[in-house]
């Protein structure tokens, strides 16, 4: 149902805005346009190619600040490390990590985290000896550099909280380290790194379970994704060993534990 309403017979000529537009270019201002731009890329290309080939101590000055950060900063990405040093072009950043990795002074390895793709790198003994220091005699921990990394994130998160977490912590009354243990009071939380395969994964959870004489309140994969997590879980009911235990576990990101000035 409607209310009648008279027509409008008062016309006006009514003005309306233009809507924005870009005017098309000729088949001839294309193809000029197309070249401008070509030029001015292969002029930038050889620009950066000048730099870097006429410059090559400018790479290696960049290579030893970038370890310097590296070790006065401990597990920070390379991203927030190169944030330090300037704003620069990625292709120099490329060629610091090579000169590095050539040079065999640091280990690289790319972790996917969410929706970013985010380097991590280490510093070899010959990374710490070209810095005139000792490596840390520190309990890095098992695995690969992104193990590494993640099982380190996760200490200082609750580190920064007031608890004390360990790195490797073997269980008591067992002979079973799992990656990362926080200590709250009368019981413990475990976290387990999850970066390829976790084919043992039973093998901890009857540890931690059923074998620890410090009671295991919390067990926690730690994953780089969610699409990970939800992948994994299906693994963990379908499995007999593990489906037990399904009501223990936790699955969580690595994103949830890393310090502002990591993300940032």
């Amino acid at each position: 149902e409607t209310n009648y309403v008279p027509p409008d017979r008062d016309f006006q000529n009514i003005h309306y805005s233009q809507h924005p537009y870009v005017e098309s270019l000729s088949e001839e201002q294309s193809d000029t346009l197309i070249e401008t731009i070509s030029e001015q890329c292969k002029k930038a290309k050889k620009r950066a190619k000048k730099n870097t080939e006429n410059k090559p101590s400018a790479i290696k000055q960049l290579a030893f600040k970038l370890l310097k950060l590296r070790a006065e900063n401990p597990y920070y990405p390379v991203v927030r490390l190169f944030e330090r040093l300037g704003k620069m072009h990625f292709t120099i950043q490329e060629k610091v990590r090579q000169y590095l990795e050539h040079h065999k002074l640091a280990s690289y390895e790319e972790a996917q985290i969410g929706r970013t793709r985010m380097a991590l790198m280490e510093l070899t003994p010959a990374g710490y000896r070209s810095l005139g220091v000792e490596p840390p005699q520190e309990n890095k921990g098992r695995g690969s550099i992104i193990h590494r990394h993640f099982a380190h994130w996760i200490r200082l998160f609750f580190e920064h909280q007031g608890h004390k977490a360990l790195i490797e912590y073997i269980l008591q009354g067992t002979r079973h380290p799992v990656d990362l243990a926080v200590l709250f009071g009368p019981h413990i939380e475990v976290f387990e790194i999850c970066v390829t395969a976790f084919d043992n994964l039973p093998h901890h959870l009857e540890a931690c379970f059923e074998k620890s004489q410090i009671p295991v309140q919390k067990f926690t994969i730690i994953v780089g994704t969610q699409t990970e997590a939800k992948t994994l879980k299906k693994k963990l009911m379908s499995d007999v060993l593990t489906a037990r235990f399904i009501h223990e576990i936790t699955l969580d990101t690595i994103n949830n534990y890393m310090l502002g000035e990591f993300k940032k």
